[in-house]
């Protein structure tokens, strides 16, 4: 591996999406991250928290996310349980509900 000007080990491996310099490490790959959904609609910001942060944080900048509902929250897909779940400090279920579905974002249960 041949040594920078500091004498410090550099490499590109721009197969693997990497570049490495003696300064930093840059991830040119977007990251996929699984978003784990268990509250129900009886603590409505927590349960608000998976969609939100899928679809405003990771979607937005271009990384894979995923979310996975288990245990109390799949009483969100009962009805239209959805439409009554509103947090406090984040966006209506209902419009992270459809951010979802704009962005692709792929839901298991």
């Amino acid at each position: 591996m041949p040594l920078s000007p500091l004498g410090k080990a550099t490499f590109a491996a721009r197969d693997y999406g990497v570049v490495q310099t003696h300064h930093s490490t840059k991830w040119e790959l977007p990251v996929r991250i699984l978003y784990v959904m268990t509250t129900g609609s009886a603590d409505a910001t927590k349960a608000s928290m998976a969609f939100h942060l899928a679809v405003n944080g990771s979607a937005a900048i271009g990384d894979q996310p995923e979310i996975f509902i288990a245990g109390d929250g799949s009483e969100l897909l009962i009805g239209d349980t959805v439409g009554s779940v509103i947090g406090v400090g984040v966006p209506a279920m209902t419009d992270l509900v459809a951010l979802v579905r704009e962005h692709r974002v792929p839901v298991h249960v």
